[in-house]
């Protein structure tokens, strides 16, 4: 599986990435730490899965 992981604290980014980085099944494909970055990631990527921080910081003038 094709995994991205999207979280504002580069902490729990690298965490999540280590631990699937250590499973057969799934690849990560790239992490975003901002928001605006994560979308242009989903299309480039195109992942199975995002790991998504529901409570991600919203950059301004983007609906929260």
């Amino acid at each position: 599986m094709r995994v991205l992981i999207a979280d504002d604290h580069r902490l729990i980014v690298e965490g999540v990435k280590r631990a699937l980085e250590e499973a057969p099944d799934f690849e990560v494909v790239g992490n975003a730490t901002r928001a605006r970055r994560c979308c242009p990631l989903v299309a480039a990527q195109i992942p199975d899965i995002v790991l998504l921080d529901l409570r991600m910081r919203a950059p301004t003038g983007w609906p929260a």
